[in-house]
């Protein structure tokens, strides 16, 4: 099952002096701090879609009803940092699960049995991960590579800002140049 987010930070990335910075707008106009607080928003929103994870910490938690046939799950969370609790299915019973390590991979998290996966009942719940994801908690904890990405993308809007308001400004631009900063920082996963 996909991972589902159960705690999401409300902190912004960019603040509004970096914004206006990019924008070329005067710090002391403040016409359009709301709207240039949207368009951080939906920057930040776009490039955690691309990076299929999020920028700030956040709590997820993931479901499957059975073990990978391989020694190795891989979150599917981009940039999971720590993993908080597994539950087992087991018997009828649900039980905490602790003989494991978690290995971070670049952004990638893998959990690992310590002698082998553990028996578990038939059911779509039989394992429950509850993990956090992100940078940190602040958005100086953000990589600056990101930090550029999102004032390039919020620069954009706030360029073409009559498209954004009114709907019509495509979030998901082609790729570009730009779009390589992020590269490090994305699941890369290959189907086998």
């Amino acid at each position: 099952m996909a991972a589902v987010v159960t705690q999401r930070s409300a902190a912004a990335v960019l603040t509004l002096g970096q914004i206006k910075q990019q924008c070329n707008i005067d710090l002391d106009m403040t016409d359009d701090d709301e709207l240039l607080t949207l368009m951080e928003r939906a920057a930040v929103r776009a490039c955690e879609g691309k990076l299929k994870g999020p920028l700030l910490t956040a709590s997820y938690r993931e479901t499957f009803g059975q073990w990978p046939l391989i020694p190795s799950l891989l979150l599917q969370t981009a940039n999971a940092k720590s993993v908080q609790s597994i539950m087992l299915r087991q018997a009828g019973q649900v039980v905490e699960w602790h003989d494991f390590v978690a290995l971070e991979d670049g952004p990638h998290l893998f959990i690992r049995p310590r002698a082998a996966w553990p028996k578990i009942d038939a059911a779509p719940d039989a394992i429950q991960i509850n993990y956090s994801a992100g940078f940190g908690a602040a958005g100086d904890r953000v990589p600056e590579d990101i930090q550029q990405w999102l004032l390039y993308r919020v620069g954009t809007f706030y360029e073409f800002r009559e498209q954004f308001i009114a709907g019509t400004i495509v979030t998901d631009l082609p790729k570009s140049f730009v779009d390589e900063m992020l590269t490090p920082y994305a699941m890369q996963v290959v189907a086998l």
